[in-house]
């Protein structure tokens, strides 16, 4: 009985979708880069339509300049690590940061409020405010929260952020006037080796090899170089009616891309 083996890189890839195909019993007519082109494209397809498996929310803590708008993704490295930002598929959101430069941590709105609860008015646990009232503290910080949000919703400054993948830059609108910190949120694309062993993947993988098999066939009229005759046409509606089945699942299966749980 065949056991279950994982596959880790693009050699084992392929030569699962030949074998999904009749390899070594059957000659499979495609070439070695239409095989990996194949699987590259379909990975890619499933980075771009599935927000979950494919791409998943990341964060990256980003530096603007004064007057400057795109930002290229070659040159772009976190604030603070030098690590650098790669595989973006999709630019959320751009949340200016407080006090990321070190300097007015101390003094940000949401110490303050904390501070002026937890201290000034006693309100640390065991201290003379908290006597039956700790809960209602945190309740009113809570609240204050909530009042610091829609004030810098209402007065704060927003740039609208966007990811331009024909270009590769990230694109900060308006042009900031200074220079910034801020994290950005953005959906990443998942690396190729951890998806190899999606079944999705390996489905669609099969099928549009598949589909490439059956068109070079045509063009030996349906008889193999061994002197086997296949039908080829019928090989290929077969082959694209599995590829539009089981493309169709990588959006089904994906949440939206701006889902959150609240």
């Amino acid at each position: 009985m065949a056991s279950y083996t994982k596959i880790t890189d693009l050699t084992q890839m392929k030569n699962y979708v030949l074998s999904q195909l009749g390899w070594p019993v059957i000659n499979i007519e495609v070439s070695n880069d239409q095989l990996e082109q194949t699987i590259i494209d379909v990975i890619v397809d499933f980075n771009r339509y599935n927000y979950d498996e494919g791409s998943y929310r990341d964060y990256f803590l980003f530096q603007t300049s004064a007057g400057q708008m795109d930002y290229p993704i070659s040159s772009c490295r976190e604030y603070g690590t030098s690590a650098t930002l790669e595989n973006v598929q999709h630019a959320w959101e751009l949340s200016i940061a407080f006090g990321a430069d070190g300097i007015n941590t101390l003094f940000s709105p949401t110490h303050i409020l904390l501070y002026d609860q937890y201290v000034n008015q006693g309100g640390y646990p065991g201290g003379p405010g908290s006597i039956g009232g700790t809960g209602l503290t945190l309740t009113n910080y809570s609240t204050a929260m909530v009042y610091l949000d829609m004030i810098n919703e209402m007065f704060g400054k927003m740039y609208q952020v966007d990811y331009l993948p024909g270009r590769e830059v990230i694109r900060i609108t308006p042009i900031p006037s200074e220079a910034l910190v801020g994290v950005l949120i953005f959906w990443k694309r998942e690396r190729a080796e951890y998806l190899y062993n999606n079944p999705l993947i390996k489905k669609v993988s099969v099928a549009r090899t598949g589909i490439r098999w059956a068109r070079n066939l045509m063009k030996y009229g349906g008889t193999m170089p061994d002197g086997l005759t296949i039908n080829a046409s019928e090989m290929l509606s077969e082959y694209k009616e599995m590829d539009e089945k089981w493309t169709e699942r990588f959006w089904d299966e994906s949440e939206p891309p701006d889902f959150q749980v609240l």
